[in-house]
């Protein structure tokens, strides 16, 4: 459990992973036209993907491959048990009717009786995972061949008989055992060859009971030679395909064992951040004992760049006697900083406008008795949002209503009373528990917030906001209303269910692009789980113009929770659905690199780009 300001360990220097700083103020916005330049890309690292996994690929990985191998050749080994049993099954009914030398006859249904009921004995027993062994394989394959070519002979080594051993050299091919696939091939064709070249000069009587393809010398020369190539291509064939798929489940092993590397090094960094956020909590500060107003200062509970936070009793005995609260004191670089200063004073001046139970309570401001200034709020027993998304990394939807709904209400009381708050985001969501437990979340840090009628920045034209949260007229350094604050809750929402932020990039400039030009991919194809009506809640919240999303958290908290419901207004999916056929999911739309061309009219879809 952390203890916080309304708002949260004040402006931590150590931020989440997957929640970029905030960006008070930039040299340029990211206007139509500009591109962003990308940087390039990290160098390969420990963990990284290798080239070629087949020569590097851990002990454990290659055994998991050999197990998963040895299953489905013996799930396979059945299946062609199974086919060649009802195939010579097939076959040994019509033999008494044939014609032909009757010797020949008898060997083929001898054959055919043997091949069926060892194509049983395999299909039934033979091929079962626990008891399958090379052993089991290469008897198959030899009685196969054995039989397969006193068929071939008797109904003609010249008619179209002989290709019906290509089946079993492509079978035999995907096997494990590459030398006993190259004895069977070389087995079928040295027989073939020496039976098809004693027929073709006479030393042989062709008693085939088919016709023959050919009577020319020429043409029986021709098959003479091109069944042996065609078995040794079906051969060569098999190989490949199953060289390809070692390599296929290998590189799967090693995607497995770097995400698992990966998801262990996020854990070992969450948890470092974690220690880093609590550092210094419990300790005393230099402020400890000093009067801030009505309060005494007692222990650090936070610590950040801009400076600490501590818990500190309401003195007197008046109301309020004995109320805990937590102060944040501006460390003395930021005290200096006229820019950190006004946004300081700004936060306390716009929240101590707001009474809701869903938005931090702001107590009184002032300054120490060196001039440093502080702000005394609420005390907050919990966890911000990018506590909790870095913990369960993904939200249930049922969880994500109920957030919604807490921050919408607080939200609108902003927005009521003239306050955007244009720095929405999981980190300034806080999940306060009361003293029975009950959550309530609640909207904190109104550090770069603005009230009604005034510029709110620091700087004019500057992105203002956190990357990745922003508005696109935020990232385009153009002003920002109350419907900026909603286009943010919808990433919140898209981020806390898919478990990815709906615009990400290497750097700012690029995440900024995305935000003004790409629609993000489709939420319920990033998890499961996600009815399509909620896919049409977010169209709306992160629709780029203002005038397209919801007007209120209200509408869109509403919406969510008639979403997860199968209840969604017919009105809301036909505008969701306009939207999306405008700009579909994943899609972006053509830049204009002319800044003098018409800025108002509908983006261009750039059809080259893939969904």
């Amino acid at each position: 459990m952390s203890e916080r300001d309304g708002a949260t360990q004040p402006d931590p220097g150590t931020l989440p992973a997957d929640e970029p700083a905030t960006v008070a103020e930039a040299p340029g916005a990211l206007r139509e036209g500009d591109r962003p330049r990308t940087s390039p890309g990290p160098a390969p690292s420990e963990g990284s993907l290798p080239t070629s996994p087949s020569r590097v690929l851990p002990t454990a990985a290659s055994a998991t491959t050999t197990r998963a191998l040895h299953a489905e050749e013996a799930e396979r080994t059945r299946g062609f048990g199974r086919v060649v049993a009802l195939i010579a099954g097939a076959m040994l009914l019509f033999v008494p009717f044939l014609g032909g030398d009757p010797y020949l006859r008898l060997v083929a249904a001898g054959a055919l009786i043997a091949l069926t009921a060892i194509g049983v004995w395999i299909w039934r027993r033979g091929a079962l995972e626990d008891r399958y062994s090379p052993r089991v394989f290469r008897l198959f394959g030899w009685a196969c061949v054995t039989c397969a070519l006193a068929a071939v002979f008797y109904l003609g080594v010249f008619s179209a008989a002989p290709v019906a051993l290509t089946m079993g050299i492509a079978f035999f091919g995907l096997g494990g055992d590459r030398r006993f696939a190259l004895a069977i091939c070389a087995t079928c064709a040295g027989v073939y060859v020496l039976l098809a070249s004693l027929v073709a000069v006479g030393a042989l009587p062709d008693q085939g009971l088919l016709g023959t393809m050919t009577s020319q010398p020429v043409g029986r020369l021709a098959a003479v030679v091109m069944v042996p190539v065609v078995l040794a291509v079906t051969l060569w064939q098999a190989r490949v395909s199953r060289q390809a798929t070692i390599d296929a489940m290998e590189r799967a092993q090693a995607a497995l064992r770097v995400a698992g590397q990966r998801e262990a090094q996020l854990q070992e960094a969450n948890q470092n951040l974690d220690r880093a956020l609590r550092a210094g909590a419990g300790q005393s500060g230099r402020y400890t004992g000093t009067r801030a107003g009505r309060y005494t200062l007692d222990a650090i509970v936070g610590r950040g760049a801009m400076g600490e936070v501590y818990s500190a009793k309401h003195e007197g005995t008046g109301a309020g006697a004995g109320d805990v609260a937590a102060v944040k004191v501006l460390n003395a670089f930021a005290a200096r900083d006229p820019d950190l200063l006004q946004r300081f004073h700004r936060e306390g001046e716009l929240a101590s406008k707001l009474s809701s139970p869903h938005v931090v309570k702001v107590h009184e401001t002032g300054e120490l008795p060196d001039g440093c200034p502080y702000l005394a709020m609420e005390l907050l027993h919990g966890e911000d949002l990018a506590t909790v998304l870095r913990r369960k990394r993904q939200l249930d939807l049922e969880e994500v209503v109920e957030l919604i709904a807490h921050v919408a209400t607080g939200l609108d009381t902003a927005h009521r009373a003239g306050v955007v708050h244009r720095d929405v985001k999981p980190q300034n969501l806080f999940r306060a528990e009361d003293e029975r437990g009950q959550p309530t979340w609640k909207l904190v840090d109104f550090g770069i917030s603005k009230g009604h009628g005034t510029t709110g920045t620091l700087t004019q034209r500057a992105v203002v906001g956190t990357p990745g949260y922003m508005a696109p007229e935020q990232a385009q350094g153009k002003g920002a209303d109350h419907r900026s604050d909603t286009f943010a809750l919808g990433a919140v929402v898209y981020r806390a269910l898919t478990g990815r932020p709906p615009f990400a990039g290497p750097d700012m400039p690029q995440v900024l692009f995305e935000i003004v030009y790409r629609a993000p991919l489709r939420p319920s194809e990033l998890a499961h789980g996600i009815p399509e009506d909620v896919d049409r809640v977010l169209a709306i919240a992160l629709a780029k113009k203002p005038d397209d999303r919801f007007q209120s958290g209200a509408e869109l908290a509403k919406a969510l929770a008639d979403a997860s419901k199968g209840a969604l207004d017919p009105a809301l999916r036909a505008r969701a659905d306009r939207l999306i056929t405008a700009m579909p999911w994943g899609r972006r739309a053509r830049v204009r690199l002319s800044p003098e061309k018409d800025r108002a009219s509908k983006p261009e879809l750039d059809d080259h780009e893939p969904a």
